[in-house]
């Protein structure tokens, strides 16, 4: 199943993929946080962000 919006399949990507994504778009340069065991998914999308840094 395609995702209509970018015709991609549907679990190709994951909400903290689609997080990253949209703060990065919305020029969101820094985040400032503790990482931890709950918010790995989003440290590692970050990671794959280059214009995003963890703070």
């Amino acid at each position: 199943m395609l995702n209509c919006l970018d015709k991609e399949p549907l679990m190709s990507k994951t909400i903290a993929d689609h997080l990253a994504q949209t703060l990065a778009a919305a020029g969101v340069s820094h985040i400032w946080g503790v990482s931890g065991d709950s918010l790995n998914g989003l440290t590692d999308s970050l990671e794959r962000t280059d214009s995003i840094r963890w703070m």
